[in-house]
């Protein structure tokens, strides 16, 4: 027999592990497929607009190539094995118990795996999260290493009984995590909210309801303002911050929103999901708003976030705000006043004003 139940005690503390420190998730499904006699594992999450793998080391070309020629929305398995799982079905699935005998052979899906040598599978659903985020796991052997015997799978099903948990764990974790940083903006003074797939709220700080009905508004549990411009803005960036290009781009954006008798709120979207190991956070994005006409507002980290003004051009602004003369301004800066004016002139680009008075009136509002 191929597996090694000797090292089903260290797979379990390595998924706990991972739980908490999501960049080691490869560690866990490397010792996973090393005890189950495989070549690899990899988590497949499901979740709606999106495809992501997190495997172990052995199969990572393998799922490189699945995942660039879009085999994830269309594997065979994953449709077959979710049927069986809402059915019903306990523990693992192997490629037998899901096509018969005759397997997979006749299919394109076939083809591509057997061109890499592989071809035997035992799978399950390792978490899931309503219907926001289902979590397969596949363990992946290759042609030579031969199919799961009924024997192993029951060994293996002992477990994920214990994996399974740690799993459960993994996604809490990543909630509460996400949900930690809401809270911290709440208690700077800003109110928030969290972004599942789709745009879809999963939860919000205590102040942010004061928003609703106002500038903003729940539409089939998405964010939606009134004013036409600010809410294809803030589609924009809630899709961006969702569903992002590569990382190194999931940079937070912000925008100004109006709202009627009222001055305008400065709203920050920030993705949340650090990297692909994130397989198991429900977060995807917070939504951060801030009042001007509430107590405890950051100026200057304002101005720098939401008009996206330099460090200088922030301090500039926040000096004009004050009252203060561009010649006084620069002579505190020690530099020229023709350096203030052309800093200014690019302060007005960013911010949309056109006079001093202007400037000053709007950076006065968002320190009331």
């Amino acid at each position: 027999m191929a597996l090694k139940e000797d090292r089903f005690e260290r797979v379990s503390e390595l998924f706990y592990q991972a739980a908490a420190v999501p960049e080691t998730w490869p560690d866990a499904l490397d010792a996973l497929a090393d005890a189950s006699g495989a070549t690899g594992a990899v988590l497949l999450p499901v979740r709606p607009g999106e495809s992501n793998a997190v495997s172990s080391r052995g199969i990572s070309e393998l799922i490189a190539r699945h995942m660039s020629e879009g085999w994830h929305p269309a594997n065979p398995r994953m449709h077959r094995g979710l049927e069986l799982t809402d059915g019903g079905w306990p523990g693992l699935i192997t490629d037998r118990d899901m096509f018969g005998e005759a397997g997979l052979a006749a299919s394109d899906y076939s083809t591509f795996l057997q061109r890499h040598g592989f071809g035997w599978v035992a799978g399950m659903v390792l978490a899931r999260a309503g219907h926001d985020l289902v979590v397969p796991l596949s363990i992946e052997r290759r042609l030579d290493q031969g199919p799961f015997t009924p024997a192993e799978v029951l060994m293996l099903n002992r477990l994920m009984a214990q994996l399974r948990p740690a799993a459960a764990l993994a996604v809490r974790i990543g909630f509460d995590r996400a949900r930690n940083f809401a809270d911290g903006a709440a208690a700077m003074g800003e109110d928030a909210v969290l972004l599942g797939d789709l745009g879809k709220v999963l939860y919000a700080t205590p102040g942010f309801e004061r928003h609703l009905g106002g500038a903003l508004s729940l539409e089939a549990g998405r964010l939606v303002t009134t004013d036409g411009d600010a809410d294809r803005n803030l589609d924009a960036l809630i899709d961006a911050a969702i569903f992002p290009d590569p990382i190194t781009k999931r940079v937070g954006r912000g925008f100004v929103l109006p709202r009627p008798r009222a001055l305008p709120l400065f709203v920050r979207i920030v993705p949340m999901v650090r990297a692909a190991y994130d397989a198991f956070n429900l977060a995807r994005a917070v939504v951060i708003v801030t009042d001007p006409e509430r107590d405890g507002t950051q100026t200057f980290h304002i101005l720098i976030e939401t008009f996206g003004l330099s460090a200088a051009e922030a301090r500039l602004a926040r000096r004009i705000g004050r009252g203060e003369t561009l010649r006084d301004i620069a002579n505190a800066e020690r530099m020229s006043v023709e350096t203030m004016r052309t800093r200014l002139k690019a302060v007005f680009g960013k911010t949309g004003t056109h006079r001093q008075a202007e400037l000053a009136l709007l950076v006065a509002s968002m320190s009331r």
